[in-house]
């Protein structure tokens, strides 16, 4: 069985490919971007993303800002950043950001949450690189995460890592709220369609931030970048710009569930799970190469 705490058995009502020709294409440049290989004469100084609480009103609810921010040590022909924001398991924001010749970005937004909860946030920051006919890219992943505490029993506050007993009860409290919630979508699918998750790792997409400078298991480094590359073209394509669902159709992914990566222990292929807010699972395939 798979130990990380975060996961549960999982699979899908459908399979969308998420490689080639069978992509969702916008038409607009700024709606697409494409994996290239590493150019290694480009590195980022910076990339970060941040959650900060800021204040609540009386008996009303609190305010977060939401930050992200990334500067390459050159300009790219183009820069873009995909950050998508968390709570208690559901996706309750999306920023996207795309510029021509720069090399810095910044993203801010300012979101309003009530109860205890908690909040997390992932950014893909990207840059395409053209030096004459080749083309290269760079990459990097941020992530942040919040525990609110918004109770008429306990203090108004927030932390990232618990200092003293009464948050970690309620660090205890929250996760178990948002495994319950992760393990209902992803059982419901399981007990369908009975995936053998022996054959996969598991992770879910906020960890995925992990792998920024460390392989995944079984993967080099550079071949780590290019699964994370390729799967956040993906996951901008066919999440962040919209779920295309069987009949055609495309739903918002705001109130979806936090995608589960399910990485294929034979090194042959990943899985993308996720559950629309209308309860309709999902997932979607990517090869890999």
């Amino acid at each position: 069985m798979l130990k990380n705490k975060w996961v549960f058995i999982t699979i899908t009502a459908f399979i969308l490919a998420f490689t080639g020709f069978y992509w969702h294409i916008s038409n607009k440049a700024e709606e697409s971007f494409t994996y290239f290989p590493p150019d290694p004469t480009a590195r980022y100084d910076s990339g970060y993303t941040t959650l900060t609480l800021n204040q609540k009103s009386p008996d009303g609810p609190y305010e977060i800002s939401w930050k992200s921010q990334s500067s390459l040590d050159q300009k790219a022909f183009y820069r873009q950043d995909v950050a998508l924001l968390f709570e208690g398991g559901r996706l309750k924001g999306k920023m996207g950001e795309w510029k021509q010749n720069v090399s810095d970005i910044l993203q801010e937004s300012t979101l309003f949450f009530k109860d205890s909860q908690l909040i997390q946030a992932i950014t893909f920051h990207f840059s395409e690189i053209h030096r004459g006919e080749k083309i290269g890219s760079a990459q990097k992943l941020s992530s942040d995460f919040l525990y609110i505490i918004d109770s008429q029993f306990s203090p108004f506050e927030s932390f990232r890592h618990p200092e003293n007993e009464e948050e970690e009860k309620w660090k205890n409290t929250i996760d178990q709220v948002v495994r319950n919630r992760l393990e209902k979508s992803w059982r419901k699918a399981a007990d369908k369609f009975n995936i053998n998750l022996d054959q996969y790792q598991a992770f879910p997409l906020i960890q995925i931030a992990q792998f920024d400078d460390r392989p995944l298991p079984g993967f080099s480094l550079l071949e780590t970048k290019k699964i994370v590359g390729q799967l956040w073209e993906g996951l901008y394509k066919n999440y962040y710009l919209g779920i295309k669902k069987p009949d055609g159709s495309l739903e918002d992914a705001l109130d979806s569930i936090m995608p589960l990566i399910l990485v294929a222990k034979d090194r042959t292929h990943l899985f993308v799970l996720t559950e629309t807010k209308s309860g309709e699972s999902i997932v979607l395939r990517q090869q890999i190469d």
